[in-house]
């Protein structure tokens, strides 16, 4: 018998969600204001090893409102890559997951009492799609943990809600029986909450057991949105073309559906590293 008339069972065969480069949230820093960027005002890390370096433009980084630098973890450890502090996102899926620190892969949102018998449930958040300035890279994804994340989906002022409300319900109302449109249709930028021109940080936690973060939030939008508003958030036809194709295709279906199990360590290795918060810098 040859290798083509083995018989196996298929459901012991490999499976694994579909890889995309990413970047990460990290929270800025009050003492950290003298040098200013991300690193004080929170926002969007890049890992090096994410980007094709021949993509990079003139100033050797991935587009416009990138900067180069380095990533210093409190366990000694740095990586390469780029800030930026507002990134724009035409949103093609997303997901969300329970982690729980030391135990890998993390559990399927419904999941909830399974990650709590483990230790400390934090909600996980990965926003794929395609990122303003960097549509050559193909399908990207933001990842949020914690209370950064359900800033982004999940609290009744968060990056979603308002960007449900003020861009997709009013294009809904101009579109008429056209229906209500995708999210991919329009720019989503997200970035830094901010009190006047500086950023605003937020404690959370209680007791002992208190940290200070850089909440994320919907930029560039403070109130529902007129046509030539959302004209000039329009993706354009031949990106929205491109992301019908794609949002229907078995490799992002791969992604989306990816932590719909309890067990996800086989998927583990083919996501963003998995840094434990006290290897973090904040």
């Amino acid at each position: 018998m040859t290798w083509m008339e083995q018989q196996y069972d298929e459901s012991t065969v490999e499976q694994f969600s579909e890889r995309f480069p990413f970047a990460y949230w990290l929270n800025g820093d009050k003492k950290l204001k003298q040098l200013g960027g991300v690193p004080y005002t929170g926002g969007w890390f890049l890992p090096a090893d994410q980007i094709d370096h021949g993509l990079l433009n003139e100033d050797g980084v991935p587009a416009k409102g990138w900067t180069a630098g380095q990533l210093d973890f409190q366990n000694g450890n740095s990586t390469d890559g780029f800030y930026a502090q507002n990134v724009s996102i035409a949103m093609l899926a997303w997901r969300r997951r329970w982690i729980v620190n030391n135990v890998n892969g993390g559990f399927a949102w419904n999941k909830y009492d399974e990650a709590k018998a483990q230790g400390n449930p934090r909600g996980h958040i990965q926003v794929l799609g395609m990122i303003h300035g960097l549509e050559a890279v193909g399908p990207m994804f933001l990842s949020a943990k914690g209370m950064v994340g359900k800033q982004i989906y999940g609290a009744d002022n968060s990056v979603f809600s308002g960007f449900i409300s003020n861009v997709i319900l009013e294009a809904a109302k101009l579109r008429g029986n056209k229906g209500k449109p995708p999210f991919r249709m329009f720019w989503m930028t997200i970035g830094p909450e901010t009190d006047g021109k500086e950023p605003k940080f937020t404690t959370v936690g209680t007791g002992n057991e208190t940290s200070v973060i850089t909440l994320p939030a919907l930029v560039g939008i403070t109130g529902k949105l007129d046509k030539a508003a959302l004209t000039k958030r329009y993706v354009g036809n031949d990106l929205f073309a491109e992301m019908e194709a794609l949002v229907q295709s078995p490799e992002v279906e791969s992604w989306r559906t990816g932590w719909d199990k309890t067990a996800l360590e086989e998927n583990a290795s083919h996501e963003e590293p998995e840094f434990n918060d006290e290897d973090m810098p904040f």
